[in-house]
């Protein structure tokens, strides 16, 4: 029991020390399709690397203000280039293809600011089975992640192109690019996309606490104004289900809704309340007049939390024909993330719920974190409102 209590203070020491900021993922992303030219072995492309990546890794603020202008970028074109070229490599049958850059530019996604760079491959043969290794920040940064968009032709069809996106990794740098596949890997998307859904639950720290903070109290009820244990293991399932349930109902509705352009709002508004949700969920553990309507809480905002989802999503350039597919796969990743959380944390504060460290200390002081962390979200984001 001692074992588990001092895992419970790690835990939530994890939740009330984690680092402020959510959604700065470092993330970089390569684009390519065939030149519309004659020469069947060039291409185009665009590279875009986040300014948060440059800024840590070269310090483009020279003035110290606190934020990256386009005069300082363009300042240090020739630098950022000089560092980031050697992480790119084209190769065909081990003969290097020529990457030629053009003038840099800014442009700004859903997931902040970067800095693009417009080029052209040239390669010496048409292009067919082109590999790709790429190595950009992933020794400096594990959670790196890269994402690969190229077209390619359908059934050899020049004319009949779509979109393959693949995920780069620290474990996985190589990819392999056929311009002349038949048809987009099917199983691979599946994979990456799945695989993506997973990671951006996992790094989202503001859907992780809200997930939390509807976890937490979930051991017990509220009888007479007080925390009453659950009996059965069997009881504090079912509440936790239900509650779980209708989150993942709604930002599977909105998520859709969202990323089919059903319904499109502002990500900046979204972020905001999605704060807001944060710091309520934990404020209701402290002053628990919601207990009972938390599945009410989890749909309510969970509907929020799925335009958040669906803002990561549209920046991985779904492809056309494998549209569904690749949403329901990221969709399918989120749920498996989100599951694993639960099964890591649902046994372990069912062990404590009788445990006067669990009931009188860790969840107080869980709460209280998730609410500060909430609020500090709610100002921070605030002030990037239009």
């Amino acid at each position: 029991m001692r074992a588990k209590a001092i895992y419970v203070f790690l835990l939530f020491g994890l939740i009330t020390g984690s680092p402020v900021l959510a959604h700065q993922v470092s993330q970089s992303q390569l684009a390519l399709q065939l030149d519309s030219a004659e020469d069947a072995g060039q291409a185009v492309g665009n590279w875009h690397i986040g300014l948060m990546d440059l800024e840590l890794s070269l310090g483009l603020d020279r003035d110290g203000n606190g934020k990256v202008t386009w005069a300082e970028v363009r300042d240090r074109e020739a630098e950022i280039f000089a560092w980031a070229e050697p992480s790119l490599r084209f190769t065909q049958q081990s003969v290097e293809c020529q990457v030629t850059p053009s003038s840099a530019q800014i442009d700004r996604l859903n997931s902040g600011l970067y800095w693009v760079l417009p080029f052209r491959l040239s390669c010496p043969e048409p292009l067919e089975n082109i590999s790709l290794e790429y190595n950009l920040l992933f020794d400096q940064d594990r959670s790196h992640r890269a994402l690969v968009t190229y077209e390619f032709s359908q059934q050899g069809n020049a004319q009949a192109r779509d979109k393959i996106t693949r995920v780069l990794t620290p474990e996985s740098r190589t990819l392999v690019l056929d311009w002349t596949a038949e048809e987009g890997n099917w199983l691979g998307i599946v994979q990456d996309f799945v695989v993506q859904g997973v990671w951006h639950i996992w790094i989202g720290l503001d859907h992780i606490f809200f997930l939390l903070a509807l976890l937490i109290p979930g051991v017990f009820r509220r009888v007479d104004f007080r925390w009453q244990s659950y009996d059965s293991f069997k009881g504090a399932c079912r509440d936790v289900l239900i509650v779980v349930s209708m989150f993942t109902i709604a930002h599977s509705i909105t998520l859709t809704a969202a990323t089919l352009k059903w319904i499109v709002l502002p990500i900046t508004w979204v972020e905001m309340v999605i704060a807001f949700s944060v710091a309520l969920a934990g404020l209701n553990i402290i002053f628990p007049v919601l207990h009972r309507q938390r599945w009410l809480v989890a749909f309510v905002f969970g509907l929020i939390h799925g335009f958040g989802f669906a803002s990561v999503l549209s920046d991985l350039q779904l492809p056309k024909e494998a549209f569904l597919t690749s949403l329901i796969s990221f969709n399918l990743g989120v749920e498996l993330g989100q599951l694993a959380i639960v099964l890591l944390v649902l046994p372990l504060i069912y062990s404590l719920r009788n445990q006067n460290l669990y009931r009188r200390h860790a969840m107080p002081v869980a709460a209280f974190g998730i609410f500060l962390m909430g609020s500090f979200w709610m100002a921070e984001r605030a002030m990037a409102l239009p």
